[in-house]
């Protein structure tokens, strides 16, 4: 039997993102470093990691919200961030380290993450692909190279414990 749980997407924010990470956001002071054309705002946040790290992109395509599986890093965090468009990123808090934990839905919360900001998704935390926020769009991320403590195998989405699945609103 499947049952839908709903929840509203938020904007991304420092207070928000506390509970599975952190938030990485564009200053509005000075940059740290510029010149003739360029401005750059350094050391924004940082990415805890003991080796080399893997970095790939994600293209998502626009369609309704609806989340029935997530996966988790329990030794690994994740950097994510978009590239020209805002995206919606379900996250859950983390379980427990064991292989047999699954996420649950109703503690599901979604944060649209728009350009300039980015998310590191803390260990243990729970989260789907992300989504676009209205039109197809790119998303970059980055994660150690390395085993991860608890071992999925190829195919690491955990479906929500009773068969759930989520259904997230934009407001849009």
């Amino acid at each position: 039997m499947s049952h839908l749980h709903t929840c509203d997407a938020v904007p991304a924010s420092q207070a928000a993102m506390a509970p599975f990470g952190r938030l990485i956001e564009l200053r509005n002071g000075e940059p740290s470093k510029q010149g003739h054309g360029w401005k750059c705002w350094g050391f924004l946040g940082y990415l805890e990691c003991g080796g080399p790290v893997d970095v790939g992109v994600v293209s998502t395509a626009s369609r309704s919200i609806i989340v029935e599986a997530m996966e988790r890093h329990t030794s690994r965090e994740e950097l994510l961030w978009p590239t020209d468009s805002p995206i919606v990123q379900p996250l859950a808090a983390g379980t427990g380290p064991d292989a047999s934990a699954r996420p649950v839905a109703d503690s599901v919360q979604a944060l649209i993450v728009h350009p300039g900001q980015a998310l590191i998704i803390g260990r243990g935390t729970w989260h789907s692909p992300a989504y676009p926020l209205a039109d197809d769009t790119l998303y970059f991320f980055a994660i150690e190279a390395a085993e991860d403590s608890v071992d999925y195998g190829d195919q690491p989405w955990v479906p929500f414990d009773g068969g759930k699945k989520l259904l997230v609103s934009t407001g849009s």
